[in-house]
């Protein structure tokens, strides 16, 4: 085909033993839009660094202008060929579009995935876990994201591949799809996992026997998505056109509205979906039992929501909690009246974690539950949280982890054969304390001593 605009003319010839024939077309090749290239689909991005997202414009129309969006919102001040998000947040990571326009037109490029993540993570479990998950994540510290199901869990790792661990029906983590990469997002729920390709296509793959259990395939076609969502063997995706697709075991009971649109965020629940849309209101909809599909008016503007099994929750845009239902009458939703602004919420079956502003997280659990955060001594530094069933991860910031402290300063020190001698002690640090080391001394000697 043509590569440049104007008036092409096409031979057609045709023949045989009885002769031949020919007729001539006439091809016409108007200008169109702006063609797009060199836009990075996945960016890694340590908090308070630099990421630069650039796209290069060809036009047959010059000049060319740009208008970058964020989620599906326009970000204020952007209409350069490059966006600059310097000192990065949390708050900036997602996807993000540019469209370029020249007199014959506009194009809207492919998402560009920003993920802001620590260079350095650590995984602290709490909870009930049907099984001991610990040794699976030992030494882990390259896991940007954790989902959850019941007993199993995946991790995004920093480099686009995915690790999973937990109970399953094989002595170990389903297999994970092989040469499964390039993943901007991992979602968990009851029988199966899904995790998002930078492509904007989606892998789905079964956390129990699958010659048991049947895992519907995503719809056809599903491509351009930008965020997911699974909960008890459903998924949900969200497109960049701001629509929305589910699919699973039970999904054909409580498909979206059909109207549904200009959608930001997803959340599921065991049989009800939540949307936010891009002006900061709510859609709820499927099983509404115990109220988790009747959004409050209290509940916007909002940020960011989540739902759980008969519950519901939106985080306001002044980081307020707002839950509404009553959890199947596990009641997650009494959330604590001293709990104050939140950045993220997590929700189990039994019980939710908040992560509070200064990095450190709050749960809070069904009335006849034992245990609780605060029985967890490492629940600072918590740069997000997961939580399925009874328990919960928190992936902690390895570069907020603080060095150990000195309580009793060294002093000079004598000790006799045999005996001890203590010149201070160490405080308690974050992590583990892996080498704690002392000077052996000769009889009479003086010497400064630590451990």
């Amino acid at each position: 085909m043509p590569t440049a605009t104007g008036t092409f003319y096409i031979t057609l010839a045709a023949s045989n033993n009885a002769g031949s024939a020919q007729c001539q077309l006439r091809l016409n090749v108007a200008a169109g839009p702006p063609v797009l290239s060199g836009l990075a689909r996945r960016t890694v991005v340590a908090p308070g660094a630099t990421a630069t997202l650039a796209v290069t414009a060809t036009s047959a129309a010059p000049p060319v202008s740009y208008r970058w969006y964020h989620s599906g919102v326009e970000v204020p001040s952007a209409t350069q060929s490059s966006l600059v998000l310097s000192a990065i947040t949390r708050e900036q990571a997602g996807w993000y579009q540019v469209v370029a326009t020249d007199s014959n037109g506009s194009r809207t490029s492919h998402p560009a995935f920003v993920l802001v993540a620590p260079t350095a993570t650590d995984i602290q479990p709490f909870g009930q876990f049907p099984d001991d998950a610990t040794d699976a994540i030992h030494g882990m510290r390259d896991i940007i994201q954790i989902a959850c199901s019941y007993g199993r869990a995946v991790g995004l790792r920093r480099d686009g591949t995915v690790y999973g661990w937990g109970a399953t029906y094989e002595n170990g983590q389903a297999p994970i799809p092989a040469g499964l990469s390039d993943v901007v997002a991992v979602a968990g729920g009851g029988v199966r996992a899904v995790a998002l390709r930078a492509d904007g296509t989606v892998a789905v793959w079964s956390l129990v026997d699958p010659q048991t259990h049947t895992i519907p395939a995503p719809p056809p076609g599903l491509t351009n998505v930008v965020a997911i969502a699974a909960r008890d063997g459903n998924c949900l995706a969200l497109k960049a056109d701001g629509t929305v697709a589910l699919w699973g075991l039970t999904a054909a009971t409580f498909q979206p509205p059909a109207d549904l649109a200009n959608v930001a965020a997803i959340a599921l629940g065991r049989d009800h979906g939540l949307a936010l849309r891009r002006d900061g209101t709510i859609a709820a909809w499927g099983a509404n039992a115990f109220g988790q599909a009747n959004v409050p008016a209290n509940a916007v503007p909002a940020r960011a929501i989540a739902a759980g099994e008969g519950v519901s929750f939106a985080i306001r845009t002044d980081g307020t909690l707002v839950p509404w239902g009553t959890g199947h009458d596990l009641r997650v939703d009494l959330v604590p009246s001293d709990l104050g602004p939140v950045r993220q919420i997590a929700v189990a079956r039994t019980h939710a974690t908040a992560l509070l502003p200064g990095a450190n997280a709050r749960a809070w659990a069904t009335p006849n539950l034992e245990w609780s955060l605060a029985n967890t001594p490492r629940s600072e530094c918590v740069w997000s949280v997961a939580a399925g069933g009874t328990y919960t991860y928190l992936l902690r910031d390895r570069g907020l982890f603080a060095a150990p402290v000195v309580i009793t300063s060294p002093t000079d020190v004598v000790c006799a054969p045999g005996g001890q001698a203590a010149g201070g002690r160490l405080g308690q640090a974050q992590g583990r304390v892996r080498t704690a080391r002392g000077i052996f001394v000769k009889a009479g000697s003086r010497a400064i001593l630590g451990r």
